[in-house]
């Protein structure tokens, strides 16, 4: 359970690096908090890719010192009623919009506590109803980041009363294991919904033959 403040903030998002967006979310993250450290993990997730930024989020989150708080903003139901979460597991705290980005923390059973982003006292005076990742939770963030007990941020709520969408997975048959690709890297590596648990089921994976739309693309 994350219990000491590490003072680091991580930050991905949608927001590109052309516009000064991130620098407002940092801006208002370093009001709250001057002695943050802040990590940007990307701001290049394609627009409104909430499944990008799952899979992004699952993946890196754990490269990070124990107790960082990983802030993800990629909010294409801001202005609406959607929630705003904080949560806490493995050892990390995390804050997203309630709209899926914690799906694969959530299949994997990673997330102990889920609290609702309530307590406007840690927002920003003026909040806007286009920029809750400036306004709302890049200061909870940073309140987080320096010691803030998570409980104090809004009530809590079940993990399963989140949102989780339905995300590809590998069928597998006494032959084959075919999955989906999920994403594709800038280098040009392949992710794909085939996990390594998946794998058990294959006498001897070196002995796979990798097709991609019909082409044959060698053994692992």
């Amino acid at each position: 359970m994350a219990t000491k403040a590490s003072g680091i903030i991580s930050l991905t998002t949608d927001f590109g690096v052309t516009d000064p967006y991130v620098g407002q979310m940092k801006g208002a993250i370093l009001q709250r908090n001057p002695s943050v450290q802040l990590v940007d993990l990307s701001h290049e997730i394609s627009r409104q890719d909430i499944i990008g930024a799952a899979i992004m989020l699952h993946s890196s989150y754990a490269f990070f010192p124990a107790a960082t708080v990983h802030l993800v903003v990629v909010d294409p139901g801001v202005g609406s009623e959607r929630r705003i979460l904080a949560a806490e597991g493995e050892g990390y705290y995390f804050i997203a919009p309630d709209n899926g980005i914690f799906s694969l923390l959530l299949r994997d059973g990673l997330l102990n506590r889920v609290y609702l982003v309530e307590e406007k006292a840690l927002f920003t005076k003026k909040v806007s109803a286009t920029f809750h990742g400036r306004d709302i939770m890049g200061p909870v963030a940073a309140a987080l980041a320096g010691g803030l007990a998570l409980k104090e941020v809004g009530t809590e709520v079940l993990p399963a009363s989140c949102i989780c969408l339905d995300l590809p997975v590998a069928r597998i048959s006494e032959t084959s294991i075919h999955g989906e690709v999920v994403q594709v890297d800038h280098f040009g590596n392949i992710r794909t919904s085939i996990r390594r648990a998946d794998m058990q089921h294959v006498t001897d994976p070196h002995q796979c033959q990798v097709q991609l739309k019909g082409y044959e693309i060698g053994t692992l």
